[in-house]
Order: C-alpha cells, then structure tokens, then sequence
C-alpha cells in the first residue's frame, strides 16, 4: 500500500505527481492502543496527553508508525504517526482537507510564535501576548490567539 511516508527521486516524484500517485491521507501524532472491546478498532488520541480516546476502525488506517513510548502516569503508550487511508465520500474529503488546513495553520502559526519568542525576546508585549495563549481552553480559539499577537504585539516577523 502506497504512503506518503516513502522517499522518491526527483524524478519518480515528479512522475508520480503528474500521475495522481502520491496521495493526500492526514497523518496524526498520538498514543495508540487496542481496543478492549472490539478487535476490528484501535483507540487513539491525537497529542501525548492519555485522555479524550477515540475509536478508530482499523479499516480506516493506513499505516502506523511507531515514534517512541510516552509515559502516563504510572503505565506507558506507545507514540505514533497514524496515517489515515485517502476518504471514499465527498463528506469525508471535505472533512479531511479540513484538518490538513487546521494542521498546516496551526504549524505555521507555531513557527512564527517561536520565531517571535527567540527574535523579539525584548519585547514584552509580544512575549506576555504569546504566553497568554497557553491559557485558551479552545483549539481553534489557540490559532486565533497567535495569530492577533503576531500581527498585534510581534509586528516585525
């Protein structure tokens, strides 16, 4: 089965692209585990905390890439890249294409906070604005939040 995970020439990936071949599946970072109730579903949270687990049908995976074991309180999980196999159903590719933007926004505004805090570290209103984003309870209010203090307060990036 075809991943993205792979490395191509700068040939073969030119010629895979023009060809559709090189696929789209969102890969997320989280704990795994087997599902205690049904052999057929993994459970899986997206981040490192071991809460808020989701039931993932196998049949929806693509590949599983072990990163490294985390610890959560008193036992371990395995940390993973999941690679979630391309959607069959327009509502579903819908939805994709929404978490690749939430993935790709959020990296982006992750990277300019840090550039902020190293560049502009004299700077307090920039600091104490991108520090204050730590306390938004709401994933999309975070990306809401850099993005007012890297306009706002961290005007140089």
């Amino acid at each position: 089965m075809q991943t993205n995970s792979e490395a191509y020439s700068p040939q073969e990936f030119f010629q895979r692209l023009t060809r559709n071949e090189l696929g789209s599946t969102v890969a997320l970072a989280g704990l795994i585990n087997e599902s205690e109730s049904d052999d057929q579903y993994a459970s899986f949270v997206v981040g490192t905390e071991c809460t808020d687990w989701r039931r993932i049908p196998l049949s929806l995976i693509d590949s599983i890439q072990p990163v490294r074991t985390i610890s959560c309180n008193d036992h371990t999980h395995p940390l993973v890249k999941l690679r979630l196999k391309e959607p069959t159903s327009d509502e579903a590719r819908l939805l994709m294409s929404f978490v690749t933007d939430v993935q790709r926004e959020a990296q982006r505004l992750i990277q300019r906070a840090l550039t902020a805090a190293s560049v502009e570290s004299s700077d307090p209103g920039c600091l104490n604005c991108l520090q204050g984003c730590s306390g938004v309870i709401e994933p999309g209010d975070v990306f809401l939040c850099f993005d007012y203090c890297l306009r706002v307060h961290c005007k140089s990036l």
